[in-house]
């Protein structure tokens, strides 16, 4: 505030208000999710171009950085942007990133089995080689739905086989 005082003690004031601006962060060209293939089961070395950010006070931080191995699988990457004039809030820009092994999976699967039941029989006992799976990254386990060795009555049957890599969610 500034007074003004004249000499019969009358007095006036005003006051203004000072605003300086700084415009909220903008980010643009956060990357897209994107799929990479890679020969190795470690995972892949995998760059992309950062967000651009326009903002005058900020910092950056990221959980990975272009260039940076990223496992086979799935992952987010998330940047995270932080004012220091305001608050210190927060703006993110997050992406996600496949690594996908290239599929080398030699499975070798028996033909569709067609009998039919013998005289006088209403059920029968199946059986069947497992089918062969080798993938250059493991194989965890494997999963079946219809078991060899098994009594069937007349039907279809779909039998499925899944199998895991190792170390990962993927499967075949």
């Amino acid at each position: 505030y500034h007074y003004a005082v004249d000499k019969s003690g009358n007095q006036s004031s005003s006051s203004f208000y000072l605003t300086v601006n700084n415009p909220y962060p903008t980010i643009t060209n956060c990357p897209s999710n994107m799929t990479v293939s890679q020969n190795l089961c470690e995972g892949a070395v995998v760059t992309w171009t950062p967000p651009t950010i326009t903002d005058n006070c900020f910092t950056v931080t990221s959980n990975y950085n272009p260039g940076d191995t990223l496992p086979v699988g799935q992952t987010e990457v998330i940047y995270t942007i932080t004012e220091t004039d305001r608050n210190n809030s927060t703006s993110v820009c997050s992406f996600y990133v496949t690594v996908a092994p290239v599929q080398n999976t030699v499975v070798d699967c028996p033909a569709d089995i067609n009998i039919h039941l013998a005289a006088n029989k209403c059920d029968t006992t199946l059986t069947w080689n497992a089918p062969q799976f080798n993938h250059p990254c493991g194989i965890d386990s494997i999963t079946v739905n219809q078991t060899s060795g098994s009594t069937f009555v007349p039907g279809t049957y779909p039998v499925t086989y899944v199998a895991y890599l190792t170390d990962s969610n993927d499967s075949l």
